[in-house]
Protein backbone atom coordinates (compact mmCIF):
# COMPACT_ATOMS: atom_id res chain seq x y z
CA UNK A 1 0.00 0.00 0.00
CA UNK A 2 2.21 2.70 -1.20
CA UNK A 3 5.54 1.88 0.88
CA UNK A 4 7.90 3.18 -1.61
CA UNK A 5 5.92 6.72 -1.94
CA UNK A 6 6.43 9.53 0.53
CA UNK A 7 3.22 10.64 2.42
CA UNK A 8 2.57 13.89 -0.16
CA UNK A 9 2.83 10.70 -3.02
CA UNK A 10 -0.18 8.91 -1.50
CA UNK A 11 -3.19 8.93 -3.93
CA UNK A 12 -5.46 6.75 -4.12
CA UNK A 13 -8.08 8.48 -5.86
CA UNK A 14 -6.22 9.07 -9.58
CA UNK A 15 -3.55 7.12 -9.64
CA UNK A 16 -2.47 4.90 -12.75
CA UNK A 17 -0.90 1.14 -12.40
CA UNK A 18 -0.28 -1.69 -14.93
CA UNK A 19 -3.14 -3.77 -15.95
CA UNK A 20 -2.09 -6.51 -18.27
CA UNK A 21 -0.77 -4.78 -21.39
CA UNK A 22 -1.99 -1.05 -20.26
CA UNK A 23 0.81 0.78 -18.38
CA UNK A 24 -0.85 3.53 -17.24
CA UNK A 25 -4.29 2.66 -16.70
CA UNK A 26 -6.31 4.70 -14.02
CA UNK A 27 -7.17 2.46 -10.84
CA UNK A 28 -10.69 3.56 -11.01
CA UNK A 29 -11.54 1.84 -14.55
CA UNK A 30 -9.86 -1.34 -12.90
CA UNK A 31 -13.26 -1.58 -11.64
CA UNK A 32 -15.11 -2.43 -15.28
CA UNK A 33 -13.10 -5.24 -15.57
CA UNK A 34 -14.66 -6.86 -12.55
CA UNK A 35 -18.00 -8.90 -12.02
CA UNK A 36 -18.17 -7.53 -8.65
CA UNK A 37 -22.02 -8.83 -8.58
CA UNK A 38 -20.76 -12.34 -8.02
CA UNK A 39 -18.59 -11.35 -4.50
CA UNK A 40 -19.83 -11.06 -1.14
CA UNK A 41 -18.84 -7.38 -0.54
CA UNK A 42 -19.85 -7.50 2.68
CA UNK A 43 -16.35 -10.03 3.64
CA UNK A 44 -14.63 -6.32 3.35
CA UNK A 45 -16.83 -4.88 6.15
CA UNK A 46 -14.24 -4.30 9.02
CA UNK A 47 -11.28 -4.84 7.11
CA UNK A 48 -10.19 -1.17 7.24
CA UNK A 49 -10.42 -1.09 11.33
CA UNK A 50 -8.53 -4.31 11.01
CA UNK A 51 -5.56 -3.04 8.71
CA UNK A 52 -5.44 0.46 11.14
CA UNK A 53 -5.25 -2.10 14.34
CA UNK A 54 -2.52 -4.18 12.55
CA UNK A 55 -0.07 -0.68 11.48
CA UNK A 56 -0.59 0.15 14.86
CA UNK A 57 0.27 -3.05 16.37
CA UNK A 58 3.50 -3.43 14.04
CA UNK A 59 4.75 0.14 14.52
CA UNK A 60 7.36 -0.34 16.90
CA UNK A 61 9.25 -2.11 13.80
CA UNK A 62 8.00 0.05 10.89
CA UNK A 63 8.39 3.40 12.50
CA UNK A 64 5.39 3.98 10.51
CA UNK A 65 3.12 7.95 11.38
CA UNK A 66 -0.19 8.58 12.17
CA UNK A 67 -0.43 10.88 9.47
CA UNK A 68 0.37 7.40 7.40
CA UNK A 69 -1.87 5.58 9.40
CA UNK A 70 -4.58 7.80 8.70
CA UNK A 71 -3.66 8.91 4.62
CA UNK A 72 -3.25 4.55 4.04
CA UNK A 73 -6.75 3.52 6.02
CA UNK A 74 -8.65 6.65 4.18
CA UNK A 75 -7.70 5.34 1.06
CA UNK A 76 -8.38 1.44 1.53
CA UNK A 77 -12.02 2.72 2.66
CA UNK A 78 -12.00 4.72 -0.92
CA UNK A 79 -11.18 1.81 -2.72
CA UNK A 80 -13.93 0.02 -0.94
CA UNK A 81 -16.32 2.45 -1.31
CA UNK A 82 -15.58 2.40 -4.95
CA UNK A 83 -15.96 -1.05 -5.15
CA UNK A 84 -19.60 -1.25 -3.10
CA UNK A 85 -20.51 1.69 -5.38
CA UNK A 86 -20.37 -0.70 -8.52
CA UNK A 87 -22.50 -3.29 -7.28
Amino acid sequence: MECDKTLDEINFYDRTGKFFSSVEMPFSKYLNYINVAKFDISKLDGLVEEYKSKLIEYRKYTDITDKRIDKLTTGLQYRIDSIKACK
